[in-house]
């Protein structure tokens, strides 16, 4: 009876608490053991696809939702099993990878570039199956800025953090009005126009006949307006050249004209008969 009334106080006073829950009622959430292999570089160079690695590897860790292996172990046992860590590697080898490491997941990737377009291409591997258990690829246009702020912005997205895209409204305006605008590579219309541009750095070109191209790389964090003086460009003279029955003719004019004939020993040389005209310069008639 005395033990039976003990249990009683015990189970009064210390309620059962489940294995993980913390005394404030909230559940601890484990966090996930993950290697992040150096992405492969595509357009770009092997040191700025691991410098960009880098910073991928440290946003997932600031989130404090992964426990992130360090970069130089991940080379010690890639090492042993004879690998390199960039590059393309089979999902058995990644498996046996993750066990050597301890992790439960490991991303590996690729980042390309094709003219001003960087691409970003992740996967998601499950150590225990060797499986690809997520595939992520996404595009940005622009510089290298906002490269880094796709990659920051994924890491987030995988930690589960709710990232907002910002954008602003920017009134583009060309001296002379009518002038063609491409931003990252990509035409928007005719001066004077608005555009609505993400946060970041992009690159406006704007494009007029008979005037230079004018190119600027233009920071974008507010809204605002953006007008470019396009230059004149320098007249150049035209200068081409056609030879024909001896005669040579540039831009249009007769420079010279020598006549073509056999010469003839003793007397006067016979009057040359007349060759024709030359052609007309290209474009005129």
């Amino acid at each position: 009876m005395a033990r039976l009334l003990m249990c009683f106080l015990l189970t009064f006073f210390f309620p059962w608490q489940p294995l993980g829950q913390s005394l404030s009622g909230q559940t601890a959430q484990a966090t996930v053991t993950l290697a992040v292999f150096d992405f492969e570089g595509k357009g770009i160079s092997s040191s700025e696809a691991a410098a960009l690695t880098d910073r991928f590897r440290s946003v997932l860790i600031a989130t404090q939702k992964f426990t992130v292996v360090e970069r130089d172990k991940i080379n010690l046992i890639l090492e042993e099993i004879g690998l390199q860590m960039s590059g393309v590697i089979s999902e058995e080898t990644i498996s046996q990878a993750g066990k050597l490491l301890g992790v439960q997941q490991i991303i590996t990737g690729s980042i390309g570039r094709i003219e001003d377009t960087y691409t970003v291409d992740l996967r998601i591997v499950n150590v225990e199956t060797g499986k690809v258990i997520q595939s992520i690829s996404e595009n940005t246009s622009g510089s290298k800025e906002n490269l880094i702020a796709l990659l920051e912005r994924l890491a987030k997205q995988l930690a589960g953090l709710k990232v907002r895209l910002q954008t602003y409204r920017i009134k583009i305006f060309s001296d002379p009005e009518n002038g063609s605008v491409y931003v990252d590579g990509k035409y928007m219309g005719i001066a004077p126009l608005v555009v609505s541009l993400e946060e970041g750095v992009h690159e406006v070109r704007i494009k007029h006949e008979g005037y230079r191209e004018w190119r600027g790389k233009v920071k974008v964090n507010q809204s605002g307006k953006l007008v470019a003086k396009l230059s004149k460009k320098t007249a150049r003279k035209k200068t081409w050249f056609w030879i024909g029955a001896g005669t040579l003719v540039a831009g249009g004019g007769i420079v010279a004209a020598v006549l073509l004939g056999s010469q003839q020993t003793g007397g006067t040389a016979p009057e040359p008969e007349p060759i024709g005209l030359p052609p007309l310069p290209p474009g005129e008639k």
